[in-house]
C-alpha cells in the first residue's frame, strides 16, 4: 500500500512521506493528496470546489496545470471558482445557466470576452465599474460568479447565477 501510495503521490510531483498525517500538511497540500486518493482509487472525474480560494498564485497556477495534465490523461474535471481568468485558463466549453434555465453553450474560443460572458450571465449588457488612474481593480468587483467546468476528458464550464 505504501509503494502505491508513493507512486501515486510521485505522478503529482508530491515529494511528502505518505505517512504525513494531513493535518501537518499546507492547504495546498491537502488539495494534492485528495487528489492523489481520487487518482488511487481510479477515479474517471475529479470535482474541485473552489480549489484556489486560499491557494497562493503559484500554487494556483500549479493546480490548475495538473487539472490539464489530469484532462490529457482523459479524466473529467469538475471545476467551481468564481475567478473567471482559471475557467478561460483551462475550460474548453461554456454553458451558461441563469435561474435554472440553460442560456448557452459554446466553446469559450468564441467567448469574446469576460464582460460578454457576464452579460450572458445576467441577461443584459454588463460594464465594469470605471476607475480613477490611482485604484487598483479588484477582481470581485466586476466578476463575481459560480463556475462549474465538467466534462470527460476535456473542461467545459458551467456558468450559474
Amino acid at each position: 500500500m505504501r509503494r502505491a501510495a508513493r507512486s501515486v503521490l510521485d505522478q503529482l510531483g508530491f515529494r511528502a512521506d505518505p505517512e504525513t498525517r494531513v493535518a501537518a500538511l499546507r492547504v495546498g497540500e491537502k488539495q494534492l493528496m485528495e487528489i492523489a486518493k481520487s487518482l488511487a482509487a481510479d477515479a474517471k472525474v475529479l470535482i474541485m470546489d473552489e480549489p484556489t480560494s486560499a491557494l497562493s498564485d503559484v500554487e494556483t497556477q500549479a493546480l490548475l496545470g495538473l487539472a490539464r495534465q489530469l484532462r490529457e490523461r482523459g479524466m473529467g474535471i469538475v471545476l467551481i471558482s468564481h475567478r473567471l481568468g482559471e475557467v478561460f485558463a483551462v475550460a474548453d466549453r461554456v454553458t451558461v445557466l441563469r435561474d435554472g434555465r440553460h442560456i448557452s453553450t459554446l466553446p469559450v474560443a468564441q467567448v469574446e470576452s469576460s464582460t460578454a460572458l457576464v452579460s450572458m450571465m445576467i441577461g443584459k449588457d454588463f460594464a465594469p465599474p470605471e476607475r480613477g488612474a490611482d485604484e487598483a481593480p479588484r477582481a470581485q468587483d466586476a466578476y463575481r460568479a459560480r463556475w462549474r467546468a465538467c466534462s470527460s476528458s476535456a473542461f467545459s464550464a458551467i456558468c450559474c447565477c
